[in-house]
C-alpha cells in the first residue's frame, strides 16, 4: 500500500507543479499519504527528483520547477504537515 501512496504523492506533486491542484488541497492529499506510511523525508525526496530530473515536466526549466515547488518544500522541511 505504501508503494501506491508514494506514486499517488508523486502524481499529486506533479499536478501541483502543472498548476492543476491548489496548494491547500495538495497539502491535504499529502497528509493522507502519510496515513499510508509515507514520511516527510520521502516527500522531500520526490520533490527534489522532480526539480532536478528532465524526465519530469520537460517543458519547464529546473528553476521554474524549483520556484513552483518551493512552498511545498518549505512546508515539509519544517515538518508542519502533521
Amino acid at each position: 500500500m505504501k508503494e501506491w501512496a508514494l506514486k499517488w504523492a508523486q502524481g499529486v506533486i506533479l499536478g501541483f507543479c502543472r498548476g492543476k491542484i491548489e496548494l491547500n488541497r495538495v497539502i491535504g492529499m499529502l497528509r493522507r499519504a502519510e496515513k499510508y506510511g509515507v514520511k516527510s523525508d520521502e516527500l522531500l525526496s520526490i520533490i527534489e527528483v522532480i526539480e532536478e530530473s528532465p524526465v519530469y515536466l520537460p517543458f519547464m526549466s529546473n528553476e521554474e520547477k524549483r520556484s513552483k515547488l518551493k512552498p511545498l518544500k518549505e512546508i515539509f522541511n519544517k515538518g508542519d504537515n502533521k
